[in-house]
């Protein structure tokens, strides 16, 4: 009984440690730097022994929901987990992987303290002590369905064709002939090549028509992949962090695809924070939180235009995007790109969907009392070597983001001719759809002004 009685003051001990340091946050360390071992801020060594433990007298209270600190029902704070069978929180402290459950313990521990909020939402309510308007940060993708303007993640359908917008089906049927019947997407010039790197003979259908008889273009190409391939996988590799992606896989595979195409250039947009006025807002008017992304295509083709469209605009209205960001001040926005690390994809989801909201609300500020909907905009999402592809559809009182197709990955060259031929499928849309709907756009805004 001694023994027992021991050893749950030991793991009540530890448990109370835990709850005492659960304010401790991964993102703190960047993995990216290098830093003085005594630099870095670690758990303290567990307390001894200081707490009594007291049997209840009385039936144990519902234990309430809201952390300390927060807004009852706040839906852009993250749910308590409760028990079995709820979502699960991933900035929740982590728990024991004991045999029992120490909640179900009928004893008396401290009380909790408060859990502190990460960085970027400590700043913001410092920023609106002083005087600006209080942001909201939302961690989930269910929270974006009480925005002003809704934001609903909706699965593909079967049909896809019949739920999907009119300018966006044509890019859909490709991109399902690419990435599901794997029809003529692979340079014939290098076919030879590419059944030695498998060791198979690949099917007739996967390559191409192209008669030309120079294959240095299709060699430079595949070479450039091979590359990219040897990197992504020495990235997984290594456990390497978001930033050396970016640097060693993703900024080198965006740039090999848009080469071809003079007018679109592939952004990193890491640094464009959301302008104030365009920040999504709450059903209640609260901002929410700025959130932002890694890369953009974008095209460029329109920059007289645009200047001249904004250029009456307020100040802090001078530009195209729903970004101030002096880069693509005059440059369209057409496809918005989020890259992640293993088990942060819904992270993910939630930059794309508060960035694509900014977007739009940015685009129907310009558009003034016209109510015709806003085009479709292709979003992608990589998380290591998956890349997914979603498509923003404006549906007047709400905005649903619907996916996802797998578009290719990053481990294999297949893989990444998959990608390839993907987004050059996206830039020939910007070129044939979301130019047109663009300049058409700014005309209409140049007549009423």
């Amino acid at each position: 009984m001694d023994t027992e009685r021991a050893e749950l003051q030991h793991w009540v001990r530890i448990s109370d440690w835990v709850i005492a340091n659960a304010s401790y946050q991964h993102d703190d360390l960047d993995l990216c730097q290098h830093q003085d071992a005594s630099q870095l801020h670690l758990f303290p060594t567990p307390p001894a022994s200081s707490y009594v433990m007291q049997r209840d007298s009385s039936p144990s209270k519902k234990r309430k929901t809201t952390a300390p600190g927060t807004k009852d029902g706040d839906v852009f704070m993250s749910p308590v987990r409760q028990g079995p069978g709820l979502a699960e929180d991933h900035d929740r402290t982590p728990t024991s992987h004991a045999s029992f459950n120490l909640s179900t313990l009928n004893y008396q521990l401290p009380p909790h303290p408060a859990v502190s909020r990460s960085t970027s939402s400590r700043q913001s309510q410092s920023s609106a002590s002083s005087g600006r308007r209080s942001t909201s940060p939302a961690k989930r993708t269910q929270n974006l369905r009480y925005l002003e303007k809704p934001v609903l993640y909706m699965a593909l359908e079967d049909d896809a064709n019949q739920q999907l917008p009119m300018d966006v089906t044509s890019l859909y049927d490709r991109i399902y002939d690419i990435t599901v019947d794997h029809y003529c997407f692979l340079p014939h010039q290098v076919r030879s090549q590419l059944n030695s790197l498998t060791g198979r003979k690949l099917r007739d259908t996967w390559f191409t028509n192209d008669s030309s008889q120079d294959a240095s273009p299709d060699q430079t190409e595949l070479d450039a992949l091979r590359e990219i391939e040897r990197d992504a996988r020495e990235c997984m590799r290594r456990g390497s962090c978001e930033g050396a992606w970016n640097v060693d896989v993703h900024a080198p595979l965006l740039k090999l695809a848009m080469a071809p195409y003079t007018e679109i250039r592939r952004e990193v947009v890491t640094s464009a924070r959301i302008a104030s006025p365009f920040l999504p807002q709450t059903d209640v008017g609260v901002d929410v939180e700025s959130k932002m992304i890694d890369f953009a295509l974008i095209l460029e083709s329109l920059t007289d235009s645009v200047r001249a469209a904004v250029s009456s605009q307020p100040k802090d209205r001078q530009f195209i995007n729903q970004t101030p960001y002096v880069s693509i001040q005059h440059s369209p926005i057409a496809v918005s790109i989020e890259t992640k690390t293993a088990g942060t994809a819904e992270e993910g989801r939630v930059q794309l969907g508060v960035w694509t909201a900014a977007w739009n609300k940015r685009i129907r500020a310009l558009l003034q009392q016209q109510a015709d909907p806003i085009v479709s905009l292709p979003l992608v999402l990589v998380v290591e070597h998956e890349w997914k592809l979603f498509f923003a559809c404006d549906r007047g009182d709400r905005l649903e983001i619907i996916g996802d197709m797998s578009i290719g990955d990053t481990k294999s060259i297949i893989g990444l001719y998959t990608i390839l031929a993907v987004l050059r499928e996206l830039a020939d849309w910007i070129r044939a759809t979301f130019e047109p709907w663009f300049r058409q756009t700014l005309a209409s805004v140049t007549r009423t002004e």
